[in-house]
């Protein structure tokens, strides 16, 4: 922790370090905290004290700690291996923010293999979930169509139909803007399938959650 602690500070004392490559360091360094706070402590007491129980809320924590942290620290691992694209020409990026893609329509190299590592964290992070996703909602809907109660039908089917639109408008989205290949890509389109996910899925939300939520 002293290190981690230490090695921010230096990095936000020394302006010659604030650079993209420290950046992800930085970030290392801060996920690196999470998870010794998430798992030394609690390791630490049942150790020393001889008592090998957790609480179901403190389980719940570490699991959802441990699991974002160590899928999250992947991604700038891979980022400081492929960070070495230079930028020719215009550096104006044609978006309505720093977007992936069309980021990559700026470098004047090949970033196929950067294309390729996008592809697949695609399928990890987008098809699997959505699949599973699916797969939940196909056995609801299948209960809920053999419900005897016509009120409670209609009731069960509105909520998630609206929960499955959210699903599409996200999973549409973001499929359709990381999964499309650079020769098929347009600035105009980029920019209409990114507001599915990062505007339109955020103000649906709130009204879906909680709003429509009685509780």
């Amino acid at each position: 922790l002293l290190g981690n602690i230490l090695f921010l500070l230096l990095m936000q004392a020394n302006r010659h370090l604030h650079t993209p490559m420290y950046f992800f360091l930085s970030q290392l360094s801060i996920m690196d905290m999470i998870m010794m706070s998430t798992v030394v402590p609690k390791m630490a007491v049942n150790l020393l004290s001889g008592r090998k129980s957790i609480s179901w809320d403190a389980c719940a924590t570490q699991i959802f700690l441990v699991v974002m942290v160590t899928g999250a620290e992947c991604f700038p691992l891979a980022v400081m291996a492929y960070d070495r694209f230079p930028y020719c020409g215009s550096l104006e990026v044609d978006h309505f923010f720093c977007e992936v893609p069309a980021l990559l329509r700026l470098s004047c190299t090949d970033t196929s293999l950067f294309e390729d590592l996008i592809y697949a964290c695609c399928v990890v992070m987008l098809l699997l979930p959505l699949v599973v996703t699916v797969t939940s909602y196909t056995r609801i809907l299948t209960a809920v169509i053999t419900m005897p109660s016509i009120e409670g039908k209609q009731k069960a089917l509105t909520t998630c139909s609206t929960h499955l639109a959210v699903v599409g408008l996200y999973h549409g989205g973001t499929l359709f803007s990381y999964m499309q290949r650079a020769s098929s890509r347009t600035p105009v389109g980029d920019q209409g399938t990114s507001i599915f996910y990062t505007i339109l899925t955020r103000m649906f939300n709130p009204l879906i959650y909680s709003l429509r939520n009685r509780e």
